[in-house]
């Protein structure tokens, strides 16, 4: 392993790994690297990243952190699937460009759709859960109200 992997490796297990370990448990967390032009900000972090370098150990703290690196749309049931997209809005914050929106009426409808994502959803095993769904789920509800006339 070089220097440059290892640092790297101490930076994630040092710093973040616990920051993880957290979100399991309800807590938010922010990393951020703060300091001079050229301190390797960039490079801990991750943005120098290409997918030709894999596991490598030079990889930063973004890429150890996103799982598979991988988004897809579990509501969607054609089979070309959309591409889907993250993109900071300046008004929205990050948003994800692409998936599936269904309208529905009732709870059942929208339990209906939540069934429907977590049928799909990637599965494995892993050693602490032999039906690990190896995967984060994002089940998103905007709830509108409005008056009987309108359309």
């Amino acid at each position: 392993m070089s220097r440059a992997g290892s640092e790297q490796e101490e930076v994630f297990n040092t710093a973040v790994l616990s920051l993880i370990s957290g979100l399991f448990k309800g807590y938010n967390a922010t990393v951020l690297a703060y300091g001079q032009t050229g301190s390797g900000k960039t490079f801990s972090m991750g943005g120098t990243y290409t997918s030709a370098q894999g596991n490598e150990p030079t990889v930063g703290v973004i890429p150890r952190v996103i799982y598979n690196e991988e988004i897809l749309d579990l509501l969607c049931t054609s089979k070309d699937k959309p591409v889907i997209s993250i993109r900071e809005d300046p008004k929205e914050g990050i948003k994800i460009v692409g998936l599936t929106e269904k309208e529905v009426f009732t709870a059942q409808e929208m339990v209906g759709c939540l069934g429907a994502g977590n049928s799909v959803r990637t599965v494995g095993s892993t050693a602490m859960n032999a039906a690990s769904s190896r995967s984060h789920a994002i089940f998103t509800i905007s709830l509108e109200q409005r008056r009987g006339g309108d359309k």
